[in-house]
């Protein structure tokens, strides 16, 4: 997945960029509404809430890529990129790299994503509640809706 995540990130020809993962549901209007949200913005990243489903906790993931969008010229000028030998975590790696770097990062309390917990075939998880913990067991802040 690192190798297509850097094909990906190679082809954005746009200020911002996202990433949605084929097995999650995003909100009818995401983008009309991502769009309204930061274009009076300058921040480096933006970050949305995600649900999770079936469950319907608000999920609140700091290494997390589908819940947040972000700005190409920030990106690019750090040289922040994907490791493209990675087959999972590519997602951790890539924060990693930002956090190396000041920036703004802006919360906004909508939920726009949906993360869908039941996927059989996820290369990131086979139980359905992984999401409560990172790869150190730390329990992440999920928030009950």
């Amino acid at each position: 997945i690192g190798y297509v995540r850097k094909f990906a990130l190679s082809l954005v020809k746009t200020k911002y960029f996202i990433f949605i993962d084929a097995d999650d549901m995003i909100a009818e209007d995401y983008v009309e509404t991502i769009l309204q949200t930061i274009s009076a913005d300058t921040a480096d990243i933006y970050h949305f809430l995600a649900r999770a489903y079936p469950y319907g906790h608000i999920v609140c993931l700091s290494h997390t890529l589908w819940d947040k969008v972000f700005a190409i010229d920030f990106i690019r000028k750090n040289n922040i990129d994907f490791n493209e030998t990675l087959s999972y975590n590519e997602d951790i790696d890539f924060r990693q790299q930002i956090e190396q770097y000041t920036f703004e990062e802006k919360h906004y309390n909508k939920i726009l994503y949906t993360y869908n917990l039941y996927t059989n075939n996820s290369i990131t998880h086979n139980d359905p509640l992984w999401y409560q913990f990172h790869d150190e067991g730390i329990k992440e802040e999920v928030l009950s809706s």
